[in-house]
């Protein structure tokens, strides 16, 4: 099938479809009474994480607050801190979903800060060499950001993955997902606090207040954004290495990184240059549908190589993973 050809490029992962959306929320709306509920079973190939949503509702329910504070009480000096929880919702949220979802490969936490905020302060470095080298007309901001954008991201990446030794696609999208959330944490802060203050001592502004619409509006469009083109990054490094007897597969790597080039290009453009605000709100809807589709594939390929990885380590078949304590005492005898 032509499906089947498709997944085996991509991925170098010949098992079938694993992800079922029923089995890795089944935990996401229960009641837990602590951590250990965890689940920390030696083999566990479908993730069960619930954390996430405990995070997104923190900070949606922070982002209110702020909200309540800079616009009903007058507060306006608390609009950066607004910015930065209602910037952080989507990244932040499904940054834990995806260290919640690796189950075999943990990493530290002060690895995962640094990896945070050197993403971070590439952020800015990447901005300005934009500024200086590049420019900001439309054309620019349209089709060459985006490409220095994401080779930005894509250094620390590849020397995160190659420092950490990591091995599970799902850290290496994890740890790209982080330096693409600094990056967009970053910028939407930075845009969103610019703008937000400048409306607010224009002359059309009555209210004297910071302006939200820049913050609300990228926020509205957070996840298909600068995180997942990173964790499309990460995905590309690991799939592209020791995969279908080839030590470094550069045509997969290409596809997956010219994959988050054209989506950020396409993104930009549809911003740039459509001028019906209506038809831009429907390409940014689409396009948002289409990233979240990636991801879904991106996160079942973490599951099937949780289980390829398995049978790689245990040197036995899947199914031996999982038999019964009677069928283990036959194999045995």
């Amino acid at each position: 099938m032509l499906w089947k050809k498709i997944n085996q490029f991509l991925t170098g992962i010949s098992e079938p479809w694993s992800f079922n959306f029923k089995e890795v929320f089944s935990l996401s709306f229960k009641k837990h009474k602590k951590d250990t509920d965890i689940q920390k079973d030696d083999f566990i190939a479908m993730p069960h994480p619930w954390i996430w949503l405990r995070a997104f509702l923190f900070l949606l329910t922070l982002s209110f607050v702020y909200y309540t504070i800079v616009y009903s009480g007058g507060v306006f000096l608390a609009f950066p801190w607004f910015a930065l929880v209602t910037a952080s919702i989507i990244p932040i949220t499904v940054a834990i979903f995806l260290f919640e979802s690796n189950i075999k490969e943990s990493i530290s936490l002060i690895n995962i800060i640094f990896v945070f905020f050197a993403g971070n302060a590439l952020s800015f470095a990447a901005l300005i060499y934009i500024n200086l080298n590049v420019g900001i007309e439309s054309i620019n901001t349209a089709f060459i950001a985006p490409f220095i954008e994401e080779l930005a991201k894509l250094l620390p990446i590849i020397i995160a993955i190659s420092l950490l030794k990591i091995k599970r696609l799902s850290s290496a999208i994890f740890i790209g997902w982080l330096v693409g959330a600094g990056f967009e944490i970053a910028e939407t802060l930075g845009y969103s606090t610019f703008l937000g203050f400048a409306e607010m001592f224009s002359e059309t502004n009555m209210a004297f207040l910071p302006d939200p619409s820049t913050l609300i509006e990228r926020s509205l469009y957070a996840f298909g954004s600068h995180a997942l083109f990173g964790a499309i990054e990460g995905a590309a490094f690991l799939l592209s290495q020791k995969r279908d007897n080839i030590k470094f597969n550069k045509k997969r790597f290409v596809v997956w990184i010219s994959l988050s080039i054209i989506f950020h290009m396409t993104w930009n453009s549809n911003v740039v240059f459509n001028s019906s605000p209506n038809l831009t709100i429907i390409v940014c809807v689409i396009l948002q549908v289409i990233m979240i589709g990636v991801f879904i594939f991106l996160y079942d390929a973490c599951i099937r190589d949780n289980k390829l990885t398995a049978q790689e380590e245990s040197n036995v078949d899947i199914k031996d993973i999982i038999m019964t304590d009677n069928e283990k005492s036959e194999f045995v005898n």
